[in-house]
């Protein structure tokens, strides 16, 4: 996870999520420092920018951009690789490849069904 998704998980997660009877009552009142906020995105945001800008003319260009780009999706790519190959030994098989196909399509019946509970009420 980069640092900014991590500071925004962070500010998030400092935010009470509202259980079902405050929605439909109230939100808990708490104090937000939205400058210190602000403050603490703006840097990570610099350091994301510095990252990309990797000659440091101040600016990104479309290579520098792509570049980035692919090494960030040859991590994901490798991270998803090794958790469908659950035997772990360098492929991913026919059966591998079905369990994980089941198991996404049964976590999305599972939403699905959900979301029409949810609409029922």
């Amino acid at each position: 996870m980069n640092k900014f998704k991590y500071a925004l998980l962070c500010c998030l997660l400092a935010i009470p999520t509202p259980t079902r009877a405050d929605v439909s009552t109230k939100m808990p009142s708490q104090q937000i420092d939205f400058a210190q906020l602000q403050s603490k995105l703006q840097e990570i945001s610099d350091e994301e920018f510095n990252k990309l800008d990797t000659n440091k003319d101040g600016s990104i260009s479309q290579e520098e951009y792509i570049e980035y780009m692919v090494r960030e999706t040859r991590k994901k790519s490798a991270k998803s690789f090794s958790q469908l190959d659950t035997d772990n030994d360098g492929k991913i098989s026919k059966d591998e490849y079905n369990d994980f196909i089941s198991q996404a399509t049964g976590q999305m019946g599972r939403f699905l069904k959900m979301l029409q509970e949810q609409t029922k009420e």
